[in-house]
């Protein structure tokens, strides 16, 4: 409960494709609205996405439910998408909150299905179709003008735009309307006599890397670092690695790499400022005190990582680790640093914990509200397990992370071992290492023990060209 003996409200800031180093203190990417946010509350550092893709990733932050389980496997809005619906009507943590008297409203991109069982299906008021219209147009890129846009041009393929500069100003692009838009809603909700919870989605920072021209005036690409890692060849990695690198990004030098990467962060740098205009709404409310506020992303990117660009099979932390700030200053500790695993999986449980909600009987996640508070539960996971099933081109994948390891089972190609603490780039495969053989088999079967805990059979069909796992879940006494 709060200072004023009800339910906190809650405010969620989420982006789109953010990857965690940048709003982290000391990076070079300027986000002083958010650093000065995570010193206010706590900053998981071992923040995990399930899924390194939209629509899994949000459909399990939603139903905090992994993939396997709500078979959101990839993205509903193309042509090769398996679904574009939950497998079943789960509830949403949404659902409860509406129940228990929490007024709902969401802004932005959902991203979870397509066409159908839309948010005000789970509790959320919307904007009408109308204004949401409004909301969305200009889009940069489309209908804004652009400097110094650089495309990916393959033979045969439509051009692809990776990054450039809006000249028509931020107001050329739908998160800025939408941040005023969620200001607003924010100040009619606080007016109300029932507590609140508003979500507000963000399309930025996404690919293409667009940015107003004064954040990217703050970006020299001159002075921007390679990546630690921007030199591995790859060799010791899945096939479908080194084919992105070669088919998609192998024509370009570093100093386009330089440049989209200063147009990454300039986006970022763009979102952080409306990050700092919504909490300046919040402050005016008079609310801030007792509202739980989080801020999180979707899932990462690359980022010139291993010399690649996005997000999807490429199971690295730039892709999966995103960031995840709380802070509710009636309810939490301040300026902590937390070191323990959390996920998207996990959002639902703590916000519903915080409310005093019923809770989601089959969620896979758990509430983190005991770490906010600096109490670390005897059974806390000491792992991040994940899951990757394709996004156009399918794939298995499951990802098993600890605090200085990670295994990665690669069903379509050799696995991944890698030690984080010595290599945190992850530019040496362990797995071929014989020395390594009884850390590999550790990594195995606690990756399965995760796995079967949350009902996923991985591959384990019990037919031989399908059990690719190098140690099976049953060990055989001789």
């Amino acid at each position: 409960m709060t200072s004023a003996g009800r339910p906190p409200n809650i405010l969620v800031f989420m982006t789109d494709q953010q990857q965690a180093a940048v709003t982290e203190r000391g990076h070079p990417c300027r986000m002083p609205n958010v650093n000065r946010f995570a010193e206010e509350g706590v900053r998981f550092v071992r923040a995990h996405t399930p899924t390194a893709l939209c629509a899994p990733a949000r459909a399990s932050l939603m139903t905090g439910l992994y993939a396997h389980r709500h078979v959101m496997l990839n993205n509903p809005h193309v042509p090769q998408s398996i679904r574009r619906d939950l497998v079943e009507p789960f509830p949403m943590w949404s659902d409860r909150l509406k129940d228990a008297g929490y007024r709902m409203h969401y802004c932005g991109k959902w991203g979870v299905t397509e066409g159908v069982n839309g948010p005000d299906n789970h509790g959320w008021e919307i904007p009408d179709r109308e204004t949401a219209h409004k909301l969305w147009t200009p889009w940069p890129g489309r209908d804004a003008a652009l400097k110094g846009a650089h495309e990916l041009r393959r033979p045969g393929y439509k051009p692809y735009l990776l990054y450039g500069e809006v000249t028509d100003g931020p107001e050329a692009f739908p998160e800025l309307r939408w941040t005023r838009y969620a200001a607003a809603r924010l100040k009619e909700l606080a007016a109300g006599p029932e507590p609140w919870c508003l979500f507000l989605a963000l399309h930025g920072p996404h690919d293409p890397y667009l940015a107003p021209s004064a954040h990217l005036r703050l970006y020299d690409p001159a002075t921007v670092p390679q990546p630690v890692n921007f030199d591995d060849s790859l060799a010791d990695k899945p096939a479908v690695y080194r084919r992105q690198r070669h088919e998609l990004w192998g024509s370009m030098e570093w100093e386009d790499y330089a440049g989209a990467t200063a147009a990454y962060w300039a986006y970022n740098s763009f979102i952080d400022d409306l990050f700092g205009e919504l909490l300046a709404a919040l402050d005016a409310t008079g609310q801030a005190r007792d509202t739980l506020v989080l801020y999180l992303s979707d899932h990462g990117e690359m980022m010139g990582a291993h010399g690649l660009f996005f997000k999807g099979v490429t199971a690295f932390e730039e892709c999966y680790r995103i960031p995840l700030i709380a802070r509710w200053p009636a309810g939490i500790e301040a300026g902590k640093i937390c070191g323990e695993f959390a996920s998207l999986l996990d959002v639902g449980p703590t916000l519903l914990e915080a409310a005093g909600a019923p809770s989601l009987p089959e969620a896979h996640g758990r509430s983190f509200l005991p770490l906010l508070r600096g109490v670390l539960p005897a059974d806390w996971p000491q792992e991040f397990f994940g899951q990757f099933f394709g996004s156009e081109l399918l794939y298995t994948q499951r990802i098993l992370v600890t605090k200085t390891h990670k295994y990665v089972f690669n069903g379509f190609d050799f696995d991944e071992l890698y030690d984080l603490v010595a290599d945190p780039g992850e530019t040496r495969n362990l797995y071929f290492s014989p020395e390594h053989e009884p850390l590999l088999h550790e990594m195995v079967a606690r990756m399965w023990r995760r796995a079967f805990l949350a009902g996923d059979l991985v591959t384990c069909h019990g037919y031989p060209t399908t059990d690719l796992v190098p140690l099976g879940p049953y060990r055989i006494e001789q």
